[in-house]
Parts: structure tokens; sequence; C-alpha cells
């Protein structure tokens, strides 16, 4: 019983390990720049200018490639 539970605390682990992997690039897909921008036109006009400024982050944050400058 015992090595049972050993086995199976150190899959966990393994698998604890490998979702922490993968979630940076998880992220960058829910977080991709059409999914953001999908509805800035809405928010401009809207005048949300916070939800924008969220976008603007998340954009900085997780596609830092982006040739697009912001003033900061």
């Amino acid at each position: 019983m015992e090595r049972k539970i050993q086995s199976l605390t150190s899959e966990v682990t393994q698998l604890r390990d490998s979702l922490n992997k993968v979630m940076p690039e998880l992220e960058g897909y829910r977080n991709s720049p059409e999914k953001l921008c999908s509805n800035i036109d809405e928010l401009y006009k809207a005048g949300d200018i916070y939800e924008l400024k969220s976008i603007k982050d998340k954009l900085e944050k997780y596609h830092p490639e982006s040739k697009l400058k912001f003033r900061k």
C-alpha cells in the first residue's frame, strides 16, 4: 500500500511539473493578440479606458516581441 502511495505521489509531482511547463504557452494562446483585440473598437466607443489599458498590458506581457510600441 505504501509503495502505491509513493508511486501515485511521484506521478502527481510529474504531472504538476508538466503542467507548470505548458501553462506559459497556454497563457500565450489564451491571450493571443487576435483574441485580446477582438472588441477594442467597442471598448473605445464605450470609453472603457480601464479595459483598453488591461488589453495593452496583456499584449506587452504575453507578446513582448510585438513591433507595436505603446505610449506610457
